[in-house]
């Protein structure tokens, strides 16, 4: 995702440019990346303690998510005119429909 993918979403002709705006990507995980942290604890049994061992993630928990690593993204304006803020709320919008299926709750 570019700023000039976001851009491309635009009303026609509006103002919007891709120097306008900034894209901030922020992983969010267990410092583990995609790595369940899960499958690096050691497990013991009460009764020889000085045994550790593992435990496969489906004796776990039968709610384990699939995913461990999740991104915020942030889209970000240099030039905060309205024409440009509407333009960047409309093509932001549109963008994360059309490309990722996401809907936001807005009017556009």
């Amino acid at each position: 995702m570019t700023e000039q993918d976001i851009v491309a979403y635009q009303p026609l002709n509006a103002p919007l440019t891709a120097s306008d705006l900034s894209i901030h990507r922020h992983p969010i995980n267990y410092s583990m990346h995609q790595k369940n942290p899960v499958d690096f604890v050691s497990f013991f049994d009460p009764k020889k303690p000085e045994i550790k061992f593992h435990i496969p993630k489906s004796k776990v928990s039968f709610i384990s998510p699939d995913h461990f690593q999740e991104h915020i993204i942030r889209l970000f304006i240099r030039d905060s005119t309205p024409e440009k803020v509407e333009a960047a709320e409309i093509a932001w919008t549109r963008f994360l429909k059309a490309e990722l299926g996401y809907t936001i709750d807005s009017t556009y």
